[in-house]
């Protein structure tokens, strides 16, 4: 279960105060939610403080009844690759790291033998088209590559917990069809899903519970 009580971020800049303000939302295990709101309206910043990535002003987030505002910054990242997938808006990729190793990254807490390492990463790439490129460095990929990868790193440690930034928006429409389809897949299996997008295929699929609407930093 993802828990947030009262959790604000604040940020300043030339238009003012941005962020999140004195939010409290709860997702249950297994609820898949669509997250939407304007440009600037804190989707980005809500799914970073779910992951561990931003810490809060104020509040508590606590996942699986783990207070991720408590641990330090080497426990946080720990446990997000360990429970959790994010596929970032703009990639996040090492640019001088090939596509296997940017997604081996992920699954460097598991401490897989080489054999099994290797299994999971070109399983993963293979199934986004990218297997053929995986000693490409991630500088060298288009965008929509760069893109596959990200969603590649976000799955292969078969996360319980799948957050994503508009995930679809790089994607080819065979690619975006696949994607739909793992979408389902993570559904069918009881994972819990929180995405943001614009996208009105996923918003029309049926592949979620319910939505979650912001508006300047709080829930609408």
């Amino acid at each position: 279960m993802i828990l947030l009580d009262r959790v604000s971020k604040r940020f300043l800049d030339r238009s003012g105060e941005r962020g999140i303000f004195e939010l409290s939302l709860e997702i249950k295990e297994g609820e898949s939610c669509l997250l939407r709101g304007p440009s600037g309206s804190g989707k980005s910043t809500l799914l970073s403080l779910i992951s561990g990535i931003a810490r809060p002003s104020n509040g508590e987030v606590s996942i699986q009844g783990k207070h991720l505002s408590l641990m330090s910054d080497h426990f946080a990242t720990r446990f997000r690759l360990l429970h959790i997938g994010f596929i970032f808006q703009k990639f996040h990729l090492i640019p001088d790291m090939s596509a296997f190793e940017n997604v081996a990254l992920a699954l460097v807490p598991l401490n897989l033998s080489s054999r099994e390492l290797d299994r999971r990463v070109f399983g993963i790439l293979e199934r986004f088209l990218m297997k053929e490129k995986a000693f490409s460095l991630a500088k060298d990929l288009s965008g929509g590559e760069q893109q596959r990868v990200a969603i590649a790193r976000a799955l292969v440690n078969e996360p319980m917990i799948l957050l994503a930034d508009e995930p679809t928006a790089n994607l080819d429409p065979s690619l975006k069809k696949e994607f739909l389809r793992l979408l389902g897949e993570l559904k069918g299996e009881g994972r819990t899903l929180l995405v943001a997008s614009h996208d009105r295929e996923l918003l029309e699929g049926g592949f979620f519970d319910r939505q979650i609407e912001l508006l300047e930093g709080r829930l609408v």
